[in-house]
C-alpha cells in the first residue's frame, strides 16, 4: 500500500475514534451489555474471562480503552489480512457500524454471511424445574430458546450458558460451583437434545414462556449469541450462573430491560423468570411434564384395579396381550397401555431394564396399543400445575414478634437469600422441597433490652418425596447453621440460659401422601453440636424427626414437627420439640406466618408463640 494511502487510512480510524467518544460510546449502555461490564467500589470490570474477547490489554477493566482497539481492530485497512472475523466478534462490530456509519469509499465494510443467514422467528426463555437431589440444578435452570424458519420446533437452538466440567460427583461440584473452580460458556445445540435431557434423563419438568421480541430484537439477540458462543466465564454457583448470564441475551435483545442491572448480590434460575415476567417481555407459556410426571397424572386417574394391572405388566406378571382378562373398555385399555409405555422408558432410562428386555416388552405393548387408535380428546386432560412465575420471589425479609411461656416479649427482624420452605403455601404438599439458604433472625429481648442473633441457617435442604407402589424414594435432610438452644445451669436462678450453637444435622426417611394435599414423614436423624456452655464443647447424638404437611386451601398451609433427639456423647442430654406453623399468602409476595413451638432440652421446657409478616423481594 502506498505511503500516502496509509496516512489516510490512519487519519480516518482516528476519525472514527473521535467520533466514538465524542458520542460517549465508552458509556453506552449497550456497550457495557455486549462486553459484560459490571461496575463496582474500584470501576468497571468484565465478567468475561476470555482474554481473545478484548482487544486491549486493559479491555477488562476499561471500557474506553477496549471501545478505541476495537475501532482499530474493525477499520484499520493497513494490514487487511489481519482484520478479526467478523463473525467471531458480530454483534459490537455490527453496533459500531450503526453508530459509526463509516464511510464505505474509505473502509471495507465486513459481513458475516453464516450469521445474516439465520432468520430468527420467535425466542422462548425455558425454565427446568429443579431437582433437590441434584446440587447443581435444585434451584432449576433456564436457557433461551430460538425458533427460526425450520419447521420442526424441536430442531431450533437451545442456548445454554452451564459450568464446563466433568464432575458427577454432586457434593464436589457444589463446592467447586461455590469456589469458582470451573469455567463457564455459553453453547448452542439442538433443542430437542435439551428436552430429552430434562423431561427423560433428570426427570425435571419445563416450562417454556413465549418472549414478545421483534424481528430486530430477536437478530440482535442472536448476534451477541454468536459472539459469546465458547468464550470462558468463571463459573460461580450463586452470581456468575445460568440465570445471570441468560440475563445478558435479553438485555442484549432489548436494553432498556436493563434485567442484569436489577439483579442484587446472587440471582437464581427463579429470578430470571419472574424478572421477565414483571418487565413484560413474556407474551405466553406453556407446559412439558417430564415423563415421571406424566407417569404420576396417569396414575392418579386411575382405579386400584388397573392401577395393579399396571405394576403387573411393569413387573412382566400379565403380558399386554392380556389386557383383555383386566378391562373391555377401550379407554382403560388405551390409559393402560400408554402408562405401561411410559413406566417401561422409565425403568429403562433410570438401568432397571437391559436393552433386550426393553426392545422386546416394548415392541409388545405398542403392538397392542396400535390396534386400539388414536386416544379420545380430553382422556389426558390434566389440569396444569401452577407456573413458576406465579411463585412469590426467593429472597425475603420478616418482620414479627412473638412472647414466650415466662411471658417475656420480643421483636424479630430476618432475612433469606433463597428460596422456600416446606411450610410455603406457594409450593405444592406433594413436592415437599425446602432449600434455604442464609436464613437469618435477629431478636430484640424487650425485658433484657437486648439483642442478638437467633438463628444463621447456612444451608438447610429438606426433600420429602412421596413414597408409592410406582416410585421409591428416600426422603433425606441436611442443616448446617447456628442456633439458639436451652442450656442447663445451675447458678442461673430461673435454671437455664440460651446459647447460640453450631448444629450439623442429618437424616433419611419416608414420606407419603395420605391425600392430596397431606403429606405425612418420618426420618431417624444423626446430629453434632459445639458451643462451649457444653461439656467438652461438643454433643453428638441421634434421634427422629417426624410430621404432616396439610395444604389446606390454595394460599394456606399447615405444618406440624416434632422432634427427639439422644445425645449420648461429649455432653450427655436429651432433646425434644414440637413446633406448628402456619402460612397464609395475602398476596403474591406477602405471606403472614403464625408459629407455636414447645422445647424440652436440660430438664427445662420452654414455649414460645410468634407472628410475622414475610416480604419477598
Amino acid at each position: 500500500m502506498p505511503a500516502f494511502a496509509v496516512e489516510k487510512q490512519n487519519d480516518y480510524t482516528d476519525e472514527l475514534v473521535e467520533k466514538a467518544l465524542s458520542l460517549n460510546l465508552h458509556e453506552d449502555k449497550y456497550w457495557h451489555i455486549l462486553m459484560h461490564y459490571e461496575k463496582g467500589f474500584f470501576g468497571f470490570k468484565s465478567q468475561i474471562d476470555e482474554p481473545s474477547f478484548f482487544f486491549s490489554e486493559n479491555g477488562k477493566r476499561d471500557p474506553k480503552a477496549e471501545l478505541e482497539a476495537s475501532i482499530r481492530a474493525f477499520f484499520s485497512n493497513e494490514n487487511i489480512e489481519n482484520r478479526p472475523d467478523v463473525c467471531q466478534y458480530i454483534a459490537r462490530y455490527d453496533w459500531l457500524l450503526k453508530c459509526l456509519e463509516p464511510d464505505p469509499s474509505k473502509i471495507e465494510i465486513l459481513t458475516c454471511d453464516p450469521v445474516d443467514r439465520i432468520n430468527p422467528l420467535k425466542a422462548y426463555l425455558v425454565f427446568p424445574t429443579g431437582s433437590i437431589n441434584s446440587p447443581a440444578s435444585m434451584f432449576g435452570h433456564t436457557f433461551v430458546n430460538v425458533k427460526t424458519t425450520n419447521r420442526n420446533d424441536l430442531l431450533s437452538h437451545a442456548v445454554n450458558y452451564a459450568a464446563r466440567t466433568e464432575e458427577t460427583n454432586g457434593v464436589a461440584f457444589a463446592f467447586g460451583a461455590l469456589m469458582g473452580t470451573y469455567k463457564g460458556d455459553y453453547s448452542v445445540l439442538p433443542y430437542y437434545k435439551k428436552i430429552l435431557e430434562y423431561t427423560d434423563m433428570d426427570r425435571r419438568d419445563i416450562w417454556e414462556y413465549e418472549l414478545n421480541l421483534d424481528e430486530v430484537e430477536l437478530r440482535k439477540m442472536v448476534r451477541h449469541i454468536r459472539e459469546m458462543e465458547k468464550v470462558n466465564i468463571d463459573y460461580y454457583f450463586f452470581d456468575d450462573n445460568c440465570a445471570y448470564n441468560i440475563l445478558y441475551l435479553l438485555d442484549a435483545a432489548r436494553p432498556s430491560l436493563d434485567l442484569v442491572g436489577k439483579s442484587w448480590i446472587f440471582t437464581i434460575p427463579s429470578d430470571t423468570v419472574i424478572d421477565a415476567f414483571d418487565k413484560g417481555v413474556i407474551t405466553g407459556k406453556s407446559y412439558r411434564p417430564s415423563k415421571s410426571t406424566k407417569i404420576r397424572q396417569k396414575i392418579k386417574s386411575m382405579d386400584d384395579r388397573m392401577k395393579k394391572a399396571a405394576l403387573d405388566i411393569r413387573e412382566g406378571i400379565i403380558s399386554a396381550t392380556e389386557i383383555d382378562t383386566v378391562t373391555k373398555d377401550k379407554n382403560d385399555k388405551i390409559r393402560l397401555l400408554d402408562l405401561s409405555t411410559e413406566m417401561l422408558q422409565y425403568d429403562f432410562l433410570d438401568g432397571k431394564k437391559d436393552k433386550s428386555e426393553y426392545s422386546k416388552r416394548l415392541v409388545e405393548i405398542l403392538r397392542e396399543r396400535s390396534k386400539l387408535g388414536k386416544a379420545e380428546a380430553g382422556l389426558y386432560d390434566f389440569p396444569l400445575p401452577k407456573s413458576p412465575d406465579t411463585y412469590h420471589r426467593p429472597k425475603r425479609v420478616s418482620l414479627g414478634g412473638g412472647v414466650d411461656s415466662d411471658g417475656n416479649g420480643f421483636y424479630e427482624l430476618g432475612l433469606r437469600f433463597a428460596y422456600n420452605d416446606v411450610s410455603d403455601p406457594d409450593y405444592p404438599v406433594e413436592s415437599g422441597t425446602q432449600i434455604q439458604f442464609g436464613n437469618t433472625r435477629l431478636r430484640y429481648d424487650i425485658e433484657k433490652d437486648e439483642v442478638g442473633v437467633e438463628q444463621v441457617d447456612i444451608i438447610d435442604l429438606l426433600s420429602l418425596s412421596p413414597r408409592d407402589d410406582f416410585f421409591k424414594p428416600w426422603s433425606w435432610n441436611f442443616r448446617t447453621g447456628f442456633k439458639k438452644e436451652l442450656v442447663g445451669n445451675d447458678n442461673e436462678i430461673d435454671g437455664f440460659r440460651r446459647e447460640l450453637f453450631w448444629k450439623n444435622t442429618g437424616g433419611i426417611g419416608l414420606s407419603k401422601l395420605l391425600a392430596d394435599r397431606m403429606l405425612v414423614y418420618g426420618l431417624a436423624q444423626a446430629e453434632f453440636d459445639t458451643d462451649n456452655a457444653l461439656d467438652h464443647g461438643w454433643a453428638a447424638g441421634s434421634g427422629f424427626m417426624t410430621g404432616i404437611i396439610w395444604q389446606v386451601a390454595d394460599p394456606y398451609k399447615i405444618s406440624v414437627e416434632g422432634t427427639s433427639m439422644w445425645f449420648g456423647l461429649g455432653d450427655t442430654h436429651d432433646s425434644q420439640s414440637i413446633k406448628t406453623t402456619h402460612r397464609l399468602r395475602l398476596s403474591r409476595n406477602v405471606h403472614l406466618g403464625i408459629d407455636a413451638e414447645k422445647i424440652f432440652a436440660f430438664d427445662v421446657d420452654r414455649a414460645e408463640v410468634s407472628a410475622k409478616l414475610d416480604l419477598f423481594f
